[in-house]
């Protein structure tokens, strides 16, 4: 922090712990529930006729270039979802010397709420969960506002301003200071979504013909399917946030005694990563943004990045194959019967992404990609997009990876994790908890 030169101001805001004894170089994060006090340090000889207002704010402010490239008329938007004010009495003030200036010490106090408040039933369930500070995108300052806009930007601010009323006249003076303050909601994941309700959003399903070469007949046919993981959980004491994917696999020959077809030899290869997409608009939002729904807001927009791309290689698969009939008899030998297993893919992301959230102006999801290849079998590119939550709840434990991954890190700088025989398991063998919940969410129609 810069040192505080009181011919500058008349009013400075103190927080604690970040300007007492025990202060660190990087500023404190606060969560929901936590206590926001400090003091207000006045440098007056007197405080007659001076009334002190402090509030603290949640804000969001996005914005949009114009159409024509005149920053003048660049499209801004500002939400306030959290307004606290505190009047403050002078009589609790205590009154020290400094460099011969006279300093009143006014204490302040304030909880961060762990969940918004609305006056409306219908409201979106999601607007009244706190969203984390955000600073995404280009930056614009306001002309006439002359505030700082973003795409978003979501901050937290305490501001003071003292209003004095000089004996004699009418007019007030007026001095106002404000100090942001870093807030990461501590926010349980939610319920998985229900993919009817993003379509083209997500492609948790692929179907593709496997060949042993392009111009020869098919093996069969290859679906691979997977849900929604556990929440990557920021809040860990490991070096990275993980999770676990569970893709199950479907191979249906075309003939029962088709050559090659054989499963439990195939080597996999796993390629992931995370789809960052991150929505903002100078307009409240009509429903969930989805990158589909931008397209009909002329006010909307959506970004997209990827992050955090790994390989792994599977040697060893354990299939099993279904001998049981439809009748529950067990099928002819010369029925083409399928081969199922359930591969259990450890994922991995960076500890800096930012929370998921939602609000009416901005939002920010998350894609896991999976690109799997059937090595030395001919087959178009087997893609899946699932929705996958990235959340900061210290209450949770980390999900821990599978032991023996080794790291090395490309040309492009990008770290891949390779794990050699990675270990498949069905999910009857194996309880993976909370992998494969499917808890009614909450309604996705915003208010």
């Amino acid at each position: 922090m810069a040192p505080f030169e009181p011919s500058e101001a008349t009013l400075r805001i103190v927080l604690l712990p970040d300007d007492g004894p025990e202060r660190t170089e990087c500023c404190n994060t606060r969560k929901g529930g936590d206590i926001l006090a400090g003091y207000l340090e006045v440098f007056s000889e007197s405080l007659v006729g001076v009334n002190i207002t402090v509030v603290f704010q949640g804000i969001i402010r996005t914005w949009r270039p114009s159409l024509n490239a005149q920053p003048d008329h660049n499209a801004t938007a500002e939400y306030k979802f959290l307004s606290e004010t505190q009047e403050i009495e002078a009589t609790s003030s205590h009154r020290h010397r400094w460099e011969g200036l006279s300093v009143y010490r006014l204490p302040f106090a304030f909880t961060i709420p762990t969940e918004l408040i609305s006056s409306r039933s219908d409201v979106n369930p999601a607007y009244l969960t706190l969203p984390p500070t955000v600073r995404e995108g280009q930056s614009y300052y306001g002309l006439a506002t002359k505030q700082e806009y973003m795409q978003p930007r979501i901050t937290y601010v305490i501001t003071a301003v003292s209003t004095r009323f000089p004996r004699g006249t009418t007019s007030a003076t007026k001095c106002r200071t404000k100090r942001e303050v870093t807030v990461m909601p501590s926010i349980p994941a939610s319920p998985p979504l229900q993919i009817e309700h993003f379509p083209h959003e997500y492609k948790t399903t692929c179907v593709k013909t496997l060949k042993r070469r392009v111009w020869n007949r098919p093996l069969g046919e290859l679906t691979i399917s997977a849900a929604e993981p556990k929440a990557f959980n920021i809040s860990t004491s490991a070096p990275r946030a993980s999770t676990v994917a569970a893709v199950k696999l479907l191979f249906q020959p075309c003939e029962a005694h088709t050559p090659a077809a054989t499963p439990y030899e195939w080597r996999l290869t796993v390629k992931s990563h995370l789809k960052v997409r991150t929505f903002y608009s100078t307009n409240p939002f009509t429903q969930v943004p989805t990158k589909e729904s931008v397209k009909s807001e002329p006010l909307a927009e959506m970004t997209s990045s990827c992050t955090y791309r790994e390989i792994r290689q599977c040697d060893t698969l354990s299939w099993r194959l279904h001998r049981l009939s439809s009748a529950g008899t067990i099928a002819s030998d010369t029925l083409a019967t399928p081969w199922t297993t359930t591969l259990i893919v450890p994922v991995n992301a960076s500890k800096a992404l930012i929370p998921t959230f939602l609000n009416p102006l901005s939002a920010r999801r998350y894609v896991l990609v999976l690109h799997i290849t059937v090595d030395k079998i001919h087959h178009e590119a087997i893609v899946l997009e699932v929705p996958v939550q990235v959340i900061c709840d210290p209450s949770q434990p980390a999900t821990l990876s599978k032991r023996g991954a080794s790291s090395e890190t490309s040309r492009d700088g990008a770290e891949h994790q390779i794990a050699e025989g990675v270990g498949t398991m069905d999910l009857e063998d194996c309880h993976v908890p909370g992998l494969l919940d499917t808890t009614q969410p909450p309604l996705y129609a915003a208010r």
